[in-house]
């Protein structure tokens, strides 16, 4: 017992590290996923920011551009004519807010809307005369606005080149395009709004929302193994368990292969998962009669497992091979016990039986088990019978009643037990593997052993498959009866000892 405790103590303690390293690299996922959701955020915003700047600021240099062109081209004279060129021009950029056209002082010349105005630090004249740009982001009505200065030559010809000293003023009386010929090159103010440009960055919305995506998803993959991380180790601590199970449960049936001085049995069992419901028993009995089960439990898996093994235990500790009577009454106790232990949940179907030597005789009872097949060298090759009778499952019906039945043995007969696994195999193409085909298969390796008799039909029907998965377990048993040699056999080696 304090060996059992110290080992799971040692198992305990080995996970709990693995466990630590296991949150320590989700929390690390977790944080990775938070610091690209804000990066992403914080990325989009900036780079979409300066891309729409960068946008209007060329959009205002055109359009000064364009207003510097009709000027020259169109030469409006007074206020209101020039005011009517900036107010066409406004109407075909939807995105302006306003146009104004201001003296080098800073009084204004023309203004089209009426607007907040707007701060550009120091050195605006420096910076003009040295054609640098000037641009501000300001506040207005309609949002954030990126507004620039512009010099406008308003003038065509060589004169148009050589403005007045800075800060000198027009004379009065002179309307606004002579002024304009003798006053420093005007400044043209642009205001453009950025909100109406933010709609014409979908790609970069769309990475947006791409890496927004994958962040969430990362955090939330990471929230939600930390929150499963219990039963992932606990489903890992079962399925050792259930690896354990399978082991126990193959290590209570036979190796594979027994023999005793009058029968020679090859069996196995293949669950169709980590455990499984069929079982198989051979072992003597009384005298020199030797005992024949196979059984199936419905269902698979360890409810199954523990019900089988609930059944192999009660057939092993009763006296069933004494009589045909207590064989009966074994089956009629069995069948009241998964009533009691399994409420008609579920049941078993089982062949069992004895070979009497004495009597030559095999003795069994098939309670609603596939029929195994007794397989006999005859003049016309081999010939099969079916062994059916004894009567229903057990565990099923409470007032079921058995029967024992007797079948003559031959030398060189053969008894094929087998489950419904090996029967109802499937292919591809949901076809059933069959009793057809499994006496086929015995047929054409008669002359072989019961080892190379239970390889070949396991072999077929893992071939007939094609690699399909089981629905069920594969359980095949194979005994083949030689009495008379075994007989022979150890009467000669009686005389030899006697005469010796």
């Amino acid at each position: 017992m304090s060996v059992s405790a110290t080992g799971r103590t040692t198992a305990v303690s080995r996970r709990t590290p693995n466990q630590r390293w296991i949150l320590v690299w989700l929390a690390l996922g977790a944080g990775l996923a938070v610091l690209l959701l804000f990066d992403s955020i914080s990325t989009y915003f900036f780079v979409s920011r300066a891309i729409v700047i960068d946008r209007v600021k060329r959009d205002l240099t055109r359009t000064s551009a364009q207003v510097e062109h009709k000027m020259q081209t169109q030469h409006p004279r007074t206020a209101a004519e020039i005011k009517a060129l900036l107010t066409s021009i406004e109407e075909e950029h939807e995105h302006l807010l306003w146009l104004d056209l201001r003296w080098p002082d800073g009084s204004l010349a023309v203004e089209t809307n009426e607007h907040p105005n707007v701060t550009f630090g120091p050195d605006v004249a420096s910076k003009l005369r040295d054609h640098l740009e000037i641009t501000t982001v300001a506040q207005t009505k309609a949002g954030e606005a990126v507004v620039g200065l512009f010099m406008i030559h308003a003038r065509a010809g060589p004169h148009a080149m050589m403005p007045m000293p800075m800060g000198s003023m027009p004379p009065p009386g002179e309307d606004l395009a002579h002024q304009m010929a003798h006053e420093p090159f005007p400044i043209l103010q642009v205001a453009m709004s950025m909100s109406a440009m933010n709609a014409e960055f979908w790609p970069i919305r769309r990475n947006l929302i791409i890496d927004c995506s994958a962040a969430l998803a990362l955090l939330a993959v990471s929230l939600l193994a930390v929150l499963r991380l219990r039963s992932y180790v606990r489903a890992k601590e079962l399925e050792q368990q259930l690896q354990l199970a399978r082991q126990v449960q193959q290590s209570l049936l036979l190796s594979g292969t027994s023999t005793s001085r009058h029968v020679q049995v090859a069996a196995e069992c293949i669950p169709a998962w980590h455990v499984g419901g069929d079982f198989y028993d051979s072992f003597r009995a009384q005298g020199e009669d030797f005992a024949l089960v196979l059984g199936d439990v419905s269902g698979k898996g360890v409810p199954a497992a523990l019900l089988a093994g609930l059944i192999h235990g009660a057939v092993r500790s009763s006296n069933w091979t004494a009589s045909a009577q207590q064989h009966e009454q074994a089956c009629r106790r069995l069948n009241e016990l998964l009533l009691e232990r399994a409420s008609g949940e579920r049941y078993a179907t089982m062949f069992w039986g004895y070979y009497d030597p004495a009597s030559r005789c095999l003795r069994y009872i098939n309670a609603g088990h596939c029929p195994p097949l007794l397989l006999h060298q005859g003049s016309n090759g081999v010939e099969a019978r079916r062994l059916e009778e004894g009567g229903t499952v057990v565990g099923l019906l409470a007032e079921a009643r058995y029967r024992q039945a007797s079948v003559a043995i031959e030398p060189g007969d053969t008894l094929v037990a087998y489950s419904d696994g090996i029967a109802e195999a499937n292919n591809p193409r949901e076809e059933e593997f069959g009793e057809q085909r499994l006496l086929e298969v015995i047929r054409l390796n008669w002359s072989g052993s019961v080892e190379e008799l239970r390889s070949k039909v396991l072999a077929s029907v893992r071939e007939f498959a094609e690699g399909t998965p089981a629905a069920d377990d594969l359980t095949l048993l194979i005994a083949r009866f030689e009495w008379t040699a075994a007989e022979a056999g150890h009467q000669a080696t009686e005389s030899q000892l006697t005469a010796t």
